[in-house]
């Protein structure tokens, strides 16, 4: 779930808007409450999960997870996720 927590909101929306890197994504404000959002969904449905399977609490996804995740983000750079790069290179995508 930890994964998803980056791979959604990132290589979504670069392929949503037509294939930006992951910079324009955190430079722009609304993009980045948009990546913000789906983040916190994937932690709720990822949560949802883990307690389903009897996970226990205290090793379920947390705000620090993002919190870190933006962090890491923040200083990539223009860093291109793989599926916008089959994109913008016309392959099939994952």
């Amino acid at each position: 779930w930890e994964k998803l927590c980056w791979n959604i909101p990132f290589n979504g929306l670069a392929v949503a808007m037509g294939g930006i890197t992951t910079d324009k994504i955190v430079q722009d404000e609304d993009l980045r409450a948009v990546a913000k959002s789906l983040m916190e969904e994937v932690i709720l449905v990822g949560n949802k999960d883990l307690e389903s399977h009897g996970i226990p609490e205290e090793t379920r996804l947390t705000d620090e997870v993002m919190k870190r995740m933006f962090d890491l983000t923040d200083t990539m750079g223009p860093y291109r996720p793989s599926t916008m790069i089959d994109l913008v290179e016309n392959k099939p995508m994952e």
